[in-house]
């Protein structure tokens, strides 16, 4: 136990308590949850602040259906959405925390004491307290699958308001040396002026030849933002904004997508042609952007089958024209 001094200096410097108990399995042999809390913390990109996520999951007396509480807000759950909680412990390793008790004094509430319980039917338990921080890739996803749930019982406070999430404009970029592949909004001279563009288009460039290998524009069809619109959301594209991209005009007169990465002097120079990249860049119906521009290895697996998917549908539109 520490002494009133030792503790206001462990507060004063920042100092962290660590401790482990011996007694907490490594390995847990079930996969159905009974019981489960969290307490972290998310960052929510569109408002640019972090928003604590907490919430439980329990039967009263351990009897009747499951119930989730966040907050004042009570919903009936079941096992399915238990399962996908089980997912995620299971996808970032979280048992390898179990019994790791971690807190560090004078810091923000955001980045310490970021916990998980979750009891087991064989009895088995998961606990853990640790420091984090809002980009902690276990917090989003616990964060996307406690919004998922409500949405379903149709509460929908955690999502953006409605003229953001809907798509009204879309860009997406590969580079797969030797050739540049670029899929965006574009305006022509048949756009009425004022107006949002009606055309889109790929462009394909061969960096080894130096030279267009195509140009193809088609007519925006019925349905396609709301389709994009659905395909980014159930891919979960927008988690993959870094803000490293600098779009000063990404919609503007010339229509395509001109994105260009910030260089600083801590970070070496990029070989733009013939490093892997993936870049996009969606607006909302109110204006608002979100973006990405990823190079390497700093491109996420998670971000790979995102762009895949959605470059799957807009290969299939242009197919149709």
């Amino acid at each position: 136990m520490l002494s009133g001094r030792e503790s206001d200096r462990r507060i004063e410097n920042g100092g962290t308590v660590r401790s482990h108990d011996q007694n907490s399995a490594r390995v847990i042999e079930s996969k159905n949850i009974v019981e489960f809390k969290t307490y972290c913390y998310w960052y929510n990109k569109d408002l640019w602040r972090s928003e604590p996520v907490r919430f439980s999951v329990s039967r009263e007396n351990g009897e009747g259906p499951f119930i989730l509480t966040r907050d004042d807000t009570k919903v009936e759950t079941d096992e399915s959405f238990l399962a996908k909680l089980q997912e995620i412990i299971e996808k970032h390793k979280l048992v390898s925390k179990n019994g790791d008790y971690e807190h560090t004094y004078g810091i923000p509430p955001e980045f310490t004491d970021y916990e998980i319980k979750a009891v087991y039917d064989s009895g088995e338990e998961l606990h853990f307290i640790t420091n984090g921080g809002p980009e902690s890739p276990w917090c989003a996803d616990l964060r996307k699958a406690l919004c998922d749930e409500l949405v379903r019982h149709g509460i929908e406070d955690m999502l953006p308001p409605i003229e953001d999430r809907r798509i009204a404009r879309f860009d997406l970029k590969f580079n797969e040396w030797p050739r540049n592949i670029s899929y965006g909004t574009i305006r022509t001279e048949d756009d009425e002026a004022g107006k949002r563009p009606v055309h889109f288009s790929k462009i394909v460039f061969n960096y080894e030849t130096r030279s267009s290998e195509g140009l193809k524009i088609i007519t925006i069809p019925d349905g396609f933002y709301a389709r994009i619109t659905e395909l980014v959301d159930q891919t979960n594209l927008k988690e993959y904004s870094n803000g490293k991209i600098d779009f000063p005009d990404a919609f503007g007169g010339g229509g395509m997508m001109m994105g260009m990465v910030m260089q600083t002097q801590e970070q070496p120079k990029i070989d733009k042609e013939h490093t892997p990249y993936i870049g996009y860049c969606c607006e909302g119906e109110s204006g608002k952007q979100c973006n990405t521009f990823r190079y390497g290895d700093d491109i996420p697996e998670g971000l790979k089958e995102a762009a895949a998917v959605i470059r799957e549908y807009l290969e299939e539109v242009f197919a149709s024209q």
